[in-house]
């Protein structure tokens, strides 16, 4: 296991850890250093990534088991693809989180790719229900209310439309969030 978490320790300990090391350093002096100062904030920035990380993988499980389920009660491609997608990405996702709680520098990348291609299929998502209407639109044309329809297309257009925008800058914000883990302020 890679598991380089920063463990707070007593003062006392560290001291005695130093001084059976050689070091004629103290534990104030020994916390002072450059390499001791940026691991214990890139500790605090892969902290708050694994927070992030955290209710994102909440939010994929969700999505993919409604896809899911979806399928299952009305199978369509739609369905299966999105569950097969969302699956894999909250398999992903639950690693990033378990990586950044290690501070494990594979995080920051692979929660950037896993958003990027969440972010990809908003916009694929958005695109493709604004090319082509629902389904139940064309029992509308079926029973002549061709104003509603007309209506309800431009209505759902702009919904997936702001569906797919936001998604897939909310996704974007995230990747970049988890990719900037490990620049130090």
């Amino acid at each position: 296991m890679n598991d380089k978490t920063l463990l707070p320790i007593p003062r006392e300990s560290l001291a005695k850890l130093l001084a059976e090391s050689g070091s004629t350093q103290t534990p104030e002096e020994f916390l002072k250093q450059r390499e001791i100062q940026s691991a214990v904030a890139l500790n605090a920035n892969f902290a708050k990534r694994a927070k992030a990380a955290y209710w994102s993988r909440l939010w994929l499980l969700l999505s993919a088991t409604i896809s899911i389920i979806s399928w299952i009660f009305s199978p369509n491609w739609e369905d299966f693809i999105a569950g097969l997608l969302l699956s894999g990405m909250t398999v992903v996702e639950f690693k990033v989180h378990q990586w950044f709680l290690e501070n494990d520098p594979r995080a920051p990348l692979w929660g950037w790719r896993n958003q990027c291609l969440f972010s990809a299929l908003f916009v694929l998502y958005g695109a493709y229900h604004l090319l082509i209407p629902s389904p139940s639109l064309a029992v509308l044309d079926e029973m002549g209310v061709e104003n509603m329809a007309a209506s309800v297309t431009e209505i759902e257009k702009i919904f997936y439309f702001s569906v797919g925008l936001g998604g897939a800058l909310g996704q974007l914000l995230l990747a970049r969030y988890y990719k900037n883990a490990t620049k130090l302020d």
